[in-house]
């Protein structure tokens, strides 16, 4: 008796061991695979902004990106820059149209030969579009090459044509987006509070002119000043979201097209070797980190599912038995 429990203990463990090798190599396949259809997946292959460090690639590789071009959440400057409003109609809740505001933010990544001549262009095309250049730069990569970005302000209904005109000039256009918000809703908002806050004010200077307690009347011009400030803030929220509703931001980067030299393919064992060690610590040290993941993530649960599967099996055993009786 005891060797035949000893036998089924035996058999459980070694049906338990092979649904744990399968569900292990299953977790490896849909890795495997995942990783392997991602490269062939055009929604997660473009990637438009600051490169990321790929295997093999320090920091110091990656040329920075001016963040006065590549993101307008990271802007810095005096003025604040906010992309110019489209003004549409749109129909409220009560019928009444009222214009429709969207926040338009246009970013576009040309390779060109001639960088200076590229921003040249766009500066010519800005002119032509009513607009005006806010800020430029021009920074010599590492290989020599020179790559130039620029920031226009363009009259809100001049910007698709003038993305079209930049669009068109002579080299190869790498990346373009355009960045859309509709704040209708934020800015009506922002005209209901403040009526409502003006008028509360009229309310106020009414019962001032009733009050006749120098308690009351010291009360009540409190709240006049609190409300008189409130609106003040409103208002100045209001004049810089329609200053800025009839300009438009583009942001534009020039690439300048690699040429081959004769220094370029020059013979650089050291280079190599370092590299390649480099990236062999690389490899052993994502290795280190997958193992540790693996061995503390993913196999507890890992074996909680092989637990799941091989209680399944046993119930589906059980009953079969009994049902074969």
């Amino acid at each position: 008796m005891e060797n035949k429990a000893k036998e089924v203990k035996k058999k459980n463990s070694r049906s338990f061991l092979k649904i744990l090798a399968g569900v292990v190599l299953i977790y490896f396949g849909l890795l495997l695979f995942g990783n392997f259809f991602d490269k062939f997946n055009p929604i997660r292959s473009e990637k438009i902004g600051r490169p990321q460090a790929s295997f093999g690639m320090t920091e110091e590789m990656i040329e920075p990106i001016n963040p006065m071009v590549g993101d307008p959440m990271m802007i810095e400057s005096d003025e604040m820059v906010m992309p110019a409003v489209d003004h549409k109609t749109a129909p409220s809740q009560k019928g009444v149209k009222i214009p429709k505001r969207i926040i338009k933010n246009g970013f576009m990544e040309i390779e060109v030969e001639d960088v200076k001549v590229g921003m040249d262009k766009v500066v010519t095309i800005a002119t032509q579009n009513g607009g005006d250049v806010f800020n430029s730069n021009i920074n010599r990569l590492k290989n020599g090459s020179l790559r130039g970005s620029l920031m226009i302000k363009v009259p809100n209904h001049s910007f698709e044509a003038t993305m079209k005109m930049i669009r068109n000039i002579e080299g190869v256009l790498i990346s373009e987006s355009v960045n859309t918000s509709d704040v209708t809703r934020e800015f009506v908002d922002l005209q209901a509070r403040l009526e409502n806050k003006k008028a509360e004010e009229v309310e106020l200077r009414k019962l001032l002119e009733r009050s006749g307690e120098l308690k009351n009347v010291l009360e009540v011009t409190k709240e006049i000043s609190r409300v008189r400030g409130e609106i003040e803030r409103l208002e100045g929220q209001l004049r810089y979201m329609e200053n800025q509703t009839d300009m438009s931001v583009i942001n534009v980067t020039f690439v300048e097209t690699t040429k081959a030299s004769p220094g370029q393919n020059s013979w650089r064992p050291g280079q190599v070797l370092n590299k390649s060690l480099h990236d062999l610590f690389l490899g052993m040290q994502n290795l280190a980190y997958g193992l540790i993941r693996f061995f503390v993530v993913d196999l507890p649960f890992l074996i909680l599912i092989s637990l799941i599967i091989f209680g399944f099996y046993k119930g589906v055993v059980i009953v079969y038995r009994k049902m074969k009786k």
